[in-house]
């Protein structure tokens, strides 16, 4: 057995202290080797974080915490200092339970207990970098942000809960091309789910270490400031603030255009997010090299400053409008005058200088005419006499070369007194403009918005994404959305929506993944969930439904995620369930990539496939089960332990049945009972115990259970 060695170093260094120690494998890990070092300024009474920097491939990051600027930058913030020298980055290699056993010794090695709870943000180049993404995958709880420079071989698989981890993300644009696809696939696969990342190409560069330090310090001050709680206590589990989506500024990853969430007219979905305006123009400056200075303009409706007139192009449809402003009194005037006449006596045309975006106004077009950057003319040059459409099509051309637009058949054709400047080939949902033709994906998940989901989302008939999770909508599922049959993710989840689920869900035979989680919905599954043959994942966790589980969805062979926990599901569970042999089951929650079923009203027997994984079940109301041979009573079961390897404690689920003369122990590799579980007044049934074992080494031990005629050993590992 390998035991904990720890180098203690009392160095002195502007009244600072650093420490040494390693943490070698244990009979169940296979990191190699796991040394840490770490800084801390004794000024600092009370550490809120642990600034982490993590090396290249075969490299040492422990000489960090020497380095004055980093030191400087921690205190500020009354942070740590670390630095490592590890081989594996791989969390099944027990490395990340090396880190935490690393930094609870600290704990006790620098008396500054807080370093048991307190959060990372970390910060690695090349191979440290990989080291920084898989961490945070692991342990998003406990991770601030983090930085990956240039580092290849991202694992990747959907993140989940990492997503809402700020995340900066560089590549070099002459770096290898696996490198490159790779942390691009990863930021554009996650963006679209709300990954809180930026992406970062640095020009003419290969596998260099990032040294724009304004750059990255700017960024961990502003996560620091934004993610640990106002009057945090420090000497218990933090929870760190989530980041909202619209707290964010956003970069165009093509034209190095920022703006505000409000205020953007780039894609969302592949775009890079920043937790300010100040991150979102130090990201400009760094991929562009001080090239572009550009922010989406933006009018709010709401300014009364401004008034809106829609342009309309004589001899043309409404696709050919646009939309201009002015807060010039005469401007508004003159135009207001220019409605009293018939519309074929409109002869003033608009001429006026253009620019890129939609100014916040011009939906849908990609460009927009300067605010009283325009008049009204009898006659323009030539030169800028174009349609709309041609703008749109040779942006750069119109912007860079000509400056103005000064259609001789454009026209003011009204003036906009309503609250919408929505055209009429576009839909208005919560005070957005929506092209109906060309809207396929609307990301709005974790907005803030409330009330009822407005039915006239039912237009965007295009649609193909649609995630209104994790917002504050009630009422019930509009039947509107019931008909948007090119979805193939439909996400509205983490509401206080009620009602039931319509069989016209039927409908969406194009869905790949459906997420009805965390509402309040009733009734039951309709039995036309059977047409959704596409799905992959199905998530209704956490909800009021009743009756039986429809044998319907276990035909649903691509399933890969199923969640039906904590809601009131009665009867039986088909055996059909085993022919689903993409899930991955679990009797309680772990990761959501896998399938659970507990906390139901499930009745036994159940299929074998799931036996050991239907955790908690009210079997209050089903019937009792026969009795086979009145010698041996049914249902004793020794399921796994999990978490198995564990530390502090791990779950133990039994099943036994109406024999009292029953045990339950632990015994080490000897055969030495070290523990013995009371189970006299169990009543029949499913349970649980819990074991937190105490002054007894890492290692392997044995939990057995014993009743009459019956006898079942499992293999427990305890990993400190």
């Amino acid at each position: 057995m390998k035991y904990l060695i720890i180098i203690f170093l009392s160095i002195n260094i502007i009244n600072s202290q650093i420490y040494d120690l390693s943490i070698p494998e244990n009979d169940t890990a296979s990191y190699n080797y796991a040394d840490f070092r770490i800084w801390i300024n004794e000024s600092i009474d009370t550490l809120k974080g642990i600034y982490w920097f993590m090396h290249p491939n075969n490299g040492d990051s422990r000489d960090i915490v020497y380095d004055t600027n980093y030191q400087n930058l921690v205190t500020n913030k009354n942070f740590a200092l670390m630095g490592a020298h590890i081989f594996n980055m791989h969390m099944n290699t027990g490395i990340g339970d090396a880190t935490i056993a690393a930094t609870d010794s600290f704990s006790i090695l620098t008396n500054h207990e807080e370093l048991l709870n307190i959060p990372f943000f970390i910060n690695g180049y090349s191979w440290g970098g990989q080291f920084a993404f898989h961490f945070t995958k692991w342990i998003p709880n406990r991770v601030l942000g983090f930085i990956t420079q240039k580092g290849g071989f991202h694992d990747t698989n959907v993140v989940h809960d990492a997503i809402q981890v700020p995340g900066l993300m560089f590549i070099g644009e002459n770096d290898l091309d696996y490198r490159i696809e790779n942390l691009t696939n990863i930021f554009l696969n996650h963006r679209p789910l709300g990954a809180k990342w930026a992406l970062a190409m640095e020009p003419n560069t290969g596998h260099s270490q990032i040294t724009d330090f304004n750059f990255l310090n700017s960024y961990f001050n502003q996560v620091v400031n934004l993610r640990i709680p106002d009057n945090v206590n420090v000497f218990e589990p933090i929870t760190l603030n989530t980041l909202t989506d619209t707290l964010g500024w956003l970069g165009n990853q093509n034209s190095w255009i920022i703006g505000s969430w409000e205020c953007y007219d780039g894609y969302y979905d592949s775009s890079s997010w920043f937790p300010s305006n100040s991150i979102g123009e130090y990201w400009q400056n760094f991929v562009s090299e001080n090239s572009i200075s550009d922010t989406s303009s933006c009018i709010s409706i709401s300014d009364s400053n401004y008034t809106f007139f829609t342009v309309g192009i004589h001899g043309e449809n409404e696709t050919s409008d646009f939309v201009i402003a002015t807060n010039d009194t005469n401007k508004i005037n003159l135009c207001r005058t220019q409605l009293e006449l018939n519309e074929e006596d409109r002869l003033l045309h608009v001429n006026g200088y253009i620019d890129s975006t939609n100014g916040g106004f011009n939906q849908p077009w990609s460009w927009h005419i300067i605010p009283n950057e325009w008049v009204l003319a009898e006659i323009s040059i030539n030169l800028c006499n174009g349609s709309p459409e041609q703008v749109e099509y040779d942006l750069d051309y119109w912007i860079n070369n000509v400056g103005q637009l000064c259609n001789w058949n454009s026209f003011i054709k009204n003036e906009i007194i309503s609250d919408s400047l929505c055209n009429s080939n576009e839909v208005e949902l919560w005070g957005e403009c929506y092209s109906i033709e060309n809207t396929e994906t609307l990301d709005l998940q974790n907005n803030g918005l409330t009330g009822d989901i407005p039915p006239d989302i039912g237009y965007l008939t295009n649609l193909d994404y649609l995630n209104l999770g994790s917002n504050q909508f009630t009422g019930e599922i509009p039947p509107e959305i019931w008909t948007l049959t090119n979805l193939e993710v439909l996400a509205i989840d983490g509401n206080q929506l009620t009602g039931t689920i319509s069989p016209e869900i039927g409908n969406l035979t194009n869905l790949t993944s459906l997420w009805l989680s965390e509402n309040a919905l009733t009734g039951s599954i309709p039995i036309e969930i059977g047409n959704l043959t596409n799905l992959e994942i199905l998530k209704l966790f956490n909800n009021q439904l009743t009756g039986e589980i429809p044998p319907e969805i276990w035909t649903l062979t691509n399933l890969t995620s199923l969640g039906l926990e904590n809601n009131q599901f009665t009867g039986e569970v088909l055996e059909e369930v085993c022919e689903l042999t993409n899930l991955n089951w679990a009797p309680e929650f772990i990761e959501w990539d896998y399938s659970y079923i507990y906390n139901n009203q499930l009745c036994p027997p159940y299929p074998s496939c799931i036996e050991e994984y239907m955790g908690e079940q009210n079997t209050t109301n089903c019937e009792e089960l026969a009795i086979i041979d009145q010698t041996f009573p049914l249902r004793y079961k020794l399921y796994n332990a999990y978490p198995n390897p564990f530390n502090p404690s791990t779950t133990i689920p039994i099943h036994i049945g109406y024999d009292q003369f029953i045990s339950l122990n632990i015994y080490d590799l000897n055969g030495k009972v070290i523990k013995e579980f009371s189970l006299k007044q169990v009543s029949p049934g499913p349970h649980k115990i819990i074991w937190r074992p105490n002054k007894i080494t890492s290692g392997i031990y044995f939990i057995e259970l014993l009743a009459k005629n019956f006898k079942s050993t499992k293999k427990l590992i305890l990993l400190k």
